[in-house]
């Protein structure tokens, strides 16, 4: 990257920075001719085309210092190291596969792995809470009532589903209530 001299950063045919100024102008409501650098002094503001190249440089160093503190940590083999080695196992990700990719992969058997758990929560939880949810939901997934536009019955609608509603079978339920006793007379 050519980096630009200290003249190009005051450029006003840089884009960037003339619909800053002109943005800083109308702000100031002086006239589009007035000075720039008085209009910059004025609001404390530098172009930001400067900010880019301190936010890139920034950047560029904590990225070189974070990559030189990974390289020491493999190196150590310190408990970071251990944790994130134990986890790619645990979601049996290969991190030496495809570079390109590992963002991607780790998402996707992530997600694979919690739709996993969630499954066998969902058929192993005894909570009373997710009698009724056991019956209409098995699969991990989004629910076709949710595109519905009216707002107060989709509310309405996942309240049920997720007893999150004021019906005897869950407010007996906050007042300690048999299960069996919870109806309406």
């Amino acid at each position: 990257m050519k980096l630009p001299t200290e003249q190009n950063i005051l450029n006003d045919k840089i884009e960037a920075n003339l619909i800053h100024r002109k943005f800083l102008k109308y702000l100031l409501g002086v006239w589009k001719s007035s000075p720039n650098l008085a209009v910059l002094g004025e609001t404390e503001e530098t172009p930001l085309l400067f900010k880019g190249i301190v936010d890139y440089v920034y950047y560029q160093t904590i990225y070189t210092l974070a990559k030189k503190a990974l390289i020491e940590s493999v190196e150590m083999r310190t408990e970071f190291v251990r944790t994130i080695e134990k986890l790619l196992n645990t979601f049996q990700i290969n991190y030496t596969e495809n570079k390109d990719r590992f963002k991607a992969n780790v998402r996707k058997s992530m997600e694979q792995k919690y739709m996993e758990i969630w499954e066998h929560n969902i058929r192993h939880n005894d909570t009373s809470r997710l009698q009724f949810y056991k019956t209409i939901k098995g699969k991990f997934g989004y629910e076709d009532y949710l595109e519905l536009r009216d707002f107060g019955l989709r509310k309405h609608i996942s309240k049920l589903r997720c007893s999150s509603h004021d019906l005897e079978i869950e407010k007996g339920r906050h007042n300690n209530k048999p299960r069996h006793e919870r109806h309406i007379n």
